[in-house]
């Protein structure tokens, strides 16, 4: 590697750029746990195959409806704050997931899971996008775009880990997440 190379790769790889590829990580990681749920939620609650089909749809619409929007509150109030507000809604949602009692309440809990996701976008691309410059903002990008493809696999794999093997219940792996957000809050 030239050297040029490895004084832009540390220039690039700046406490910021890390800790927005942590919280990206953190976003997508327990909000995409449901899918690989569905089975244990459709025995527990005694679900038919429609109310699981709303238990996917409804906060993929809730997403849908509000994308619009939640850049124009990024714009409005600043990415730091809506960052650390996403990182509030997640682990409230996290939080909710480890108490459901019944789909509905689930449902909010995946809600605000993946509006966490919808909120915490726009504002973190505006970031990484200020905080590296214009030759290499593509790479921080796409090095912050890895973070969130990180965490869509670490959720599913975290049900593997901690109910497979270490015996938790849905609600406690739930649990588990609650934690890493509020830190980055």
């Amino acid at each position: 590697m030239e050297e040029n190379d490895k004084s832009s790769w540390g220039r690039l790889m700046s406490g910021s750029l890390v800790v927005m590829v942590l919280t990206h990580l953190l976003v997508h990681a327990a909000g995409n746990m449901r899918t690989t749920l569905f089975p244990v939620l459709k025995e527990e609650f005694a679900l038919t195959y429609q109310q699981v089909g709303l238990i996917v749809a409804i906060p993929s619409l809730c997403q849908f409806l509000l994308s619009v929007p939640s850049g124009m509150v990024s714009d409005r109030f600043g990415p730091k704050k809506l960052i650390a507000v996403s990182m509030l809604i997640a682990a409230v949602g996290a939080l909710l997931g480890s108490v459901s009692s019944t789909p509905w309440m689930y449902i909010i809990a995946s809600t605000l899971l993946t509006f966490n996701s919808t909120l915490y976008h726009p504002p973190a691309q505006s970031y990484v996008s200020d905080i590296t410059s214009p030759r290499d903002r593509s790479r921080a990008l796409g090095i912050w775009h890895s973070g969130g493809t990180t965490g869509v696999s670490l959720g599913p794999l975290s049900i593997t880990i901690l109910m497979g093997l270490l015996a938790f219940n849905w609600r406690q792996v739930y649990g588990f997440w609650i934690i890493p957000p509020s830190w980055a809050s």
